[in-house]
């Protein structure tokens, strides 16, 4: 059977498959080398993932694929409602290391969304046919259209609220995360205002100008993929996030000279809280002190007769410590404070803890409580 298709769903198909390749690619390497340990790690790949799954589907039906092939019909890959929300919890998650369950309300909506198309996902091609054609199924879908944009608008807003507030961070490093963040979330709010000039022009055109539409959406999909996936490779090399330089009263800071370096590492880390940004690795504390990654390793090995991670952890678990101290474990979980610590995951927080302590945390809490009585 010979198949042809128009000029503009080649293009759909065209500008969709690079779009679909990358969120996916991109979500596929953050899982194997981050290792997804903390949650906003976990909120991207989500993020990415949804958006490739979304893409695809509209690559499928907005192409004319799904007309063609009628077991396409509504499968279970639309999650339009869920790129916003997802986002914004990132951008928490990232600012505030963590999330309150509060935050929960945010995918009431995306959870039904999915349900839905999970129940009509199944059912034969005769019932999707007879729902489609339905008055009450064609007017849900004008108003899920017309919610997408609008929670893109609201939620991108929303983040760019949250780093407004977020401008102001005492440690200097953590304005280079702020700044970065701020420029993902820029191009986000200009792709959420190009979605509603797009729902308004197809409104306003009666369907007419569809086609041409429905290119435009996939080009705007895959330029926010792109535009998000070139940012979140970033993780994976935070000295190109983080590029303030330590702002030390010397000018030159030498090897040979330990007191100077000393003076700077007690800076970075005592006044600066260097060890709160979990992205934190030798490659970027080098970065601050103006030395090389080897220099910087082999001072921290003769000088300080320690490494990298048993000099940040040690400072981790001081800072964990004197959040028990304030009782913040009265109010938050333990693993909640090891993030708000520095620490980058569970594991990671479990065995330095037990490493620098000789108890776990919670055999830590039990014996801090005993001495008080």
């Amino acid at each position: 059977m010979e198949i042809t298709l128009p000029i503009s769903s080649i293009l759909i198909i065209a500008i969709g498959s690079i779009g679909i390749s990358i969120a996916f690619s991109a979500s596929i390497t953050l899982v194997i080398q981050k290792k997804c340990k903390h949650i906003s790690e976990q909120l991207i790949i989500l993020f990415l993932t949804v958006l490739g799954c979304t893409l695809l589907n509209e690559v499928i039906t907005t192409s004319g694929i799904a007309n063609r092939f009628r077991d396409l019909y509504f499968i279970p890959i639309l999650f339009s409602l869920s790129i916003a929300p997802l986002f914004y919890l990132f951008i928490k998650s990232k600012v505030n290391l963590k999330l309150a369950k509060s935050d929960l309300v945010h995918v009431i909506i995306p959870i039904a969304q999915f349900g839905l198309y999970l129940f009509i996902g199944f059912r034969d091609v005769t019932y999707k046919s007879e729902l489609w054609s339905s008055h009450i199924f064609r007017t849900y879908s004008l108003v899920e259209a017309v919610l997408f944009p609008l929670s893109m608008i609201f939620y991108t807003l929303l983040s760019f609220r949250l780093l407004q507030k977020k401008k102001d961070a005492s440690h200097f490093w953590k304005k280079d995360q702020t700044s970065w963040l701020m420029s993902l979330t820029k191009v986000v709010v200009a792709v959420s205002a190009l979605e509603v000039i797009l729902l308004i022009v197809e409104v306003i055109t009666e369907h007419r100008s569809s086609n041409l539409i429905y290119v435009m959406r996939s080009m705007v999909f895959t330029i926010l993929i792109l535009w998000v996936t070139y940012h979140i490779m970033k993780m994976l090399n935070p000295p190109s996030i983080y590029k303030t330089p330590l702002k030390s009263s010397n000018s030159v800071i030498s090897v040979e000279e330990s007191l100077l370096i000393k003076k700077d590492i007690v800076q970075l880390f005592e006044r600066d809280k260097i060890h709160l940004n979990s992205q934190l690795n030798l490659s970027l504390l080098s970065q601050y002190l103006n030395i090389t990654d080897k220099k910087c390793s082999y001072f921290l090995s003769e000088e300080l007769k320690s490494n990298f991670n048993q000099l940040v952890n040690s400072y981790r678990v001081e800072e964990f410590k004197e959040k028990l101290k304030a009782k913040e474990h009265e109010r938050y979980t333990l693993l909640s404070i090891a993030y708000e610590s520095g620490f980058p995951s569970k594991s990671t927080f479990n065995r330095a803890f037990r490493a620098h302590c000789g108890v776990s945390p919670s055999d830590y809490i039990k014996s801090s409580k005993s001495e008080q009585k």
